[in-house]
């Protein structure tokens, strides 16, 4: 089979088009083969921290908060407000290759907010190729 170029659905209004070319540079995420652990992982024994990454870092005040994905750029929560449901993506302040990296971050964040939370250079960003707040409802 020649690939031609590859339309894809992520999602509703989640769309678009890959070239051939494109497609066959394209490498599985590295952390696609822990994703379900890491996920299962950090909502049965981090819960906690889920809150304080989106209070601190996406601005949600919430009193619980679900990792939904994640992968090599990225984590994605969904946290219950006062008002209902909402969703954001925290992004990673570098690229990670696999769960320990995955670890070392997310404790960078964690430790360095809680102590010097103006000063920490191990924030993570918005997504810089996403033109909204990374933040959806």
């Amino acid at each position: 089979m020649v690939v031609v170029d590859v339309y894809y659905v992520g999602g509703f209004g989640v769309m678009g088009w890959v070239s051939a070319s494109a497609y066959d540079r394209s490498q599985p995420d590295p952390l696609a083969d822990s994703m379900d652990e890491i996920i299962q992982h950090m909502n049965a024994d981090h819960k906690d921290a889920l809150v304080l990454i989106a209070r601190n870092f996406v601005h949600i005040e919430s009193h619980e908060a679900t990792m939904t994905a994640v992968d090599r750029l990225r984590l994605d929560v969904r946290v219950k407000t006062q008002d209902g449901m909402r969703c954001a993506r925290v992004a990673f302040v570098r690229v990670v290759s696999n769960p320990p990296e995955t670890r070392k971050v997310w404790s960078r964040w964690c430790n360095r907010r809680a102590r010097r939370p103006s000063e920490s250079p191990h924030l993570p960003h918005q997504i810089a190729r996403e033109p909204k707040p990374a933040i959806f409802d």
